[in-house]
This record gives C-alpha cells, structure tokens and sequence, in this order.
C-alpha cells in the first residue's frame, strides 16, 4: 500500500547488585494506514538476565494479541527466547 505502520512501546527493568535484571516492555503497532482489519495489534514481552562476569544468560517470553495472530499467523504466536552474551 506504500503507507507506514507506527509503532508505540515502553519499557522497564530493575537490576540488582547480584546481577540479576527482570525487564519487560508492551507496545501497540499502528497499522491504521496499512491493513483494513485489524488495524494494529498489542505486543509484550517479559524476560530475566543474569550476569557472570562478562558473560549474560537471559531468558524472555514474547507474545502479541488476537489481532498479531490474525494478521501473521504462527510467527506471532507466543515463544520463549533463550540467549547468551559475552562482552569482551
């Protein structure tokens, strides 16, 4: 259609001392002048990390809404995402 969706989202985390950080963040896609129906969906997502020295496992749960489903199918679906990072 040649328009553009816009995307509104917040985020927040806490960490402690131990290196342990919970973090989320939901947002809304507008897709108003892209799709007639639905036109937008709500995503979210929920996670926690860990540090040990340079190395940083974290695990997150990602999700969208009824109208994510509609518009994408499986690849909206819910999933959980493990990952593993090491700065240097």
């Amino acid at each position: 259609s040649g328009e553009a969706g816009i995307y509104y989202g917040i985020g927040a985390s806490h960490g402690w001392d131990s290196g342990t950080t919970v973090f989320g963040g939901v947002g809304y896609y507008d897709l108003n002048d892209v799709y007639v129906s639905p036109d937008g969906y709500v995503d979210w997502n929920l996670g926690v990390s860990q540090g040990f020295g340079p190395v940083e496992l974290s695990l997150t749960y990602f999700d969208t809404d009824e109208d994510g489903n509609e518009l994408f199918g499986d690849i909206a679906g819910n999933r959980a995402v493990a990952a593993a990072k090491v700065s240097f």
